[in-house]
């Protein structure tokens, strides 16, 4: 229970306005933001943050999908799949490993070491892309590539009780978790995820180099004496 001083300073902060710009929501405990802002901050990483649903990334998902199956021997790419699936088998096992209770759920569920680097990859793609849509500040970039990891698979459910009668209830995603999960992730696959995206901007650069030499001119000095008529016959 809060001391008589500490209530006096949360009383003190509650009533002044949430730190977010825009915002007329008095403070929450002794946080800098409201209940609506501290709740947007402990499931996307930051009070400005909101879901990102898949089809925002599902270009990015597809193309890294593409990528990866055309090099599956690529040893950034073997060495990612294997430690994904050394974290998921500890996890099963119990060992203490970051997001144990998620990353266990995950391989209860056989979602597999190519789906979550997937994933991820495309969550960073997505981001170098659309860094005002999804910006790596807070945790934001962070959240956002382990929820999207965390969530291949169904959330458990706890049975509660209302009015007596049992109702099942989603465990939700704890901050702790997406912090710790995407952040490991990161930390590990940080290099990779740079690398993937590389090359997906060269083959968007080559494609585009290859569309624009369709259209240059064959005589851009000067026209033809006799314009050629595509109606005769040869």
């Amino acid at each position: 229970m809060p001391s008589t001083s500490a209530r006096h300073i949360i009383s003190i902060n509650r009533k002044l306005l949430c730190k977010v710009s825009g915002c007329s929501r008095h403070r929450r405990g002794l946080g800098h933001w409201c209940n609506f802002h501290t709740g947007r901050s402990q499931r996307y990483g930051s009070p400005l943050g909101s879901v990102l649903r898949k089809k925002a990334y599902e270009v990015e998902y597809e193309q890294v999908r593409g990528l990866i199956a055309k090099h599956p021997t690529h040893a950034g790419v073997q060495s990612a799949v294997a430690w994904i699936g050394e974290w998921l088998s500890d996890a099963a096992l119990g060992n203490v490993v970051p997001g144990q209770a998620d990353m266990r759920r995950l391989s209860h569920h056989n979602v597999s070491p190519l789906q979550i680097l997937t994933t991820a990859s495309a969550i960073f793609a997505y981001h170098c892309r659309e860094p005002r849509r999804l910006p790596d500040d807070a945790d934001r970039l962070t959240f956002a590539i382990a929820r999207a990891v965390l969530l291949l698979a169904p959330l458990d459910y706890r049975t509660s009780y209302l009015s007596g009668k049992p109702k099942s209830i989603c465990r939700p995603l704890k901050a702790t978790t997406l912090r710790n999960v995407g952040k490991h992730l990161r930390s590990v696959l940080g290099v990779l995820f740079i690398g993937i995206v590389d090359e997906l901007n060269r083959q968007w650069q080559q494609h585009k180099d290859f569309r624009m030499s369709l259209g240059t001119s064959f005589t851009p000095h000067q026209s033809p004496a006799v314009p050629f008529n595509t109606k005769e016959k040869a």
